[in-house]
């Protein structure tokens, strides 16, 4: 039960590290078009546009080396320009750790970069944030899905142990078929109202225990289960018959002939089992 909601813990783990990853990815290379409208709109310093214009411009960097060439540039600008007899503030670069990575550097990175992520914007969307967004779906389902089994075993323990006496056989001789998924099946045949999932499945392991009896009621339903002593009747006896030829639209044709139902060898039961 808790396997559902571990793979959508750890896919949308890995899309938040694919997305954290994606800053060391790739690589940024200024332009100098790039540059120059970049610095029309941030920089009023010739200092430090005359010292970026050679260790920025036209070079390969990383979004890392490009963030720190820019930091480093900016201080030294400003620790020139606050050295004048006459400073200019207008030219002083503002240095907040986030309003200048957000307002100053940001721009010029984004504008700048090269490589794998770039060039595939829409798929590496889908990889980071799809993964994380399946992974939190698949979470906050698994979440609602445990709280609403939790309600039909409560609503099951409501109803007295004579009216499922059947149902609390199958849990006890065949637990792992009275599972999880078992339960969370009739829930949904139900539109997940408890109250009717609980009573359908208490009716359909009395049904099956009336059908097939206490010795396979619990078996699996297969041809070595529960089935193993049915198929010689049902080919030999049952009513139901496939004829050897097909409609005009190329499709099978099963026959009704009630004269075929031997009652001794293929009883009511025998034949709502295979059914």
């Amino acid at each position: 039960m808790k396997a559902i909601k571990n793979i959508g813990l750890i896919l949308c783990f890995i899309g938040f590290a694919i997305f954290t990853g994606s800053i060391f990815t790739g690589t940024n290379k200024v332009s100098q078009e790039t540059f120059n409208t970049w610095a029309k709109q941030k920089v009023k310093s010739a200092f430090f546009i005359e010292k970026a214009q050679k260790e920025i411009v036209d070079i390969e960097l990383s979004a890392f080396e490009l963030s720190h060439r820019i930091t480093e540039i900016a201080k030294a600008s400003n620790i020139y320009h606050k050295s004048q007899k006459k400073i200019a503030w207008n030219k002083i670069i503002p240095l907040k750790w986030n309003k200048t990575s957000k307002d100053f550097i940001y721009p010029l990175a984004r504008a700048s970069a090269t490589g794998w992520p770039q060039q595939n914007e829409g798929l590496f969307f889908w990889i980071t944030f799809g993964l994380a967004n399946v992974g939190i779906e698949e979470t906050q389902n698994e979440d609602q899905r445990t709280g609403r089994l939790y309600l039909i075993n409560s609503e099951l323990a409501k109803i007295p142990d004579d009216q499922k006496m059947a149902y609390l056989q199958a849990v006890a001789r065949c637990p792992e078929v009275v599972n999880y998924e078992h339960k969370i099946a009739f829930l949904e045949r139900e539109g997940f109202d408890v109250k009717l999932a609980a009573g359908r499945l208490v009716r359909y392991w009395k049904t099956k225990l009336t059908v097939f009896g206490p010795e396979k009621c619990f078996l699996p339903l297969t041809l070595r289960g529960a089935m193993k002593d049915e198929v010689d009747g049902m080919l030999k006896h049952c009513p139901y018959q496939l004829l050897p030829v097909k409609d005009t639209a190329g499709r099978a044709i099963i026959l009704h002939n009630p004269s075929r139902r031997d009652p001794l060898f293929y009883s009511t039961n025998s034949m709502v089992s295979d059914y």
